[in-house]
């Protein structure tokens, strides 16, 4: 389905991949994910928020990558999902070198809470690491 030309069959497939356990679907999701010219990429997107934990892991070597466009298009992802692991790992994006990169984890969490610690991505590190610590106490399991 995610090859159709009808965006209703594209949004079904996704969103399908979105919700089936199976490792070919996280595979495929993925491949979509990473691929810039495919025309159901926002809809992959939305479908990873929905496969919890094995999509923050599979987002890992993204948030590792040195372009800061691929870090924030997993951030971005992370920052849609609801699950704990995710915004478990949106703390640990807040240490990154863009500061873009770590805007957008300071939005995820706030998505996750709905709450705000004034985090400023722009701040000096020692000010950053303050406010991280208050995102942490409001992450805390």
């Amino acid at each position: 389905l995610s090859h159709s030309d009808a965006w209703l069959d594209r949004k079904v497939g996704m969103q399908g991949l979105g919700v089936c356990p199976r490792p070919e679907a996280l595979k495929r999701l993925l491949e979509v994910f990473h691929d810039e010219d495919a025309p159901h990429r926002s809809m992959a997107f939305e479908a990873l928020g929905e496969r919890g934990q094995d999509a923050v892991t599979a987002l890992d070597a993204d948030l590792q990558d040195a372009d800061p466009f691929k870090r924030a298009r997993a951030v971005h992802v992370l920052g849609r999902m609801t699950d704990r692991a995710a915004a478990a790992r949106l703390l640990t994006v807040l240490e990154d070198t863009d500061p873009r990169v770590r805007a957008l984890a300071d939005w995820g969490l706030k998505r996750h809470t709905g709450k705000q610690v004034g985090y400023d991505p722009d701040a000096a590190e020692d000010t950053r690491k303050a406010t991280m610590a208050k995102w942490r106490e409001l992450i805390k399991p």
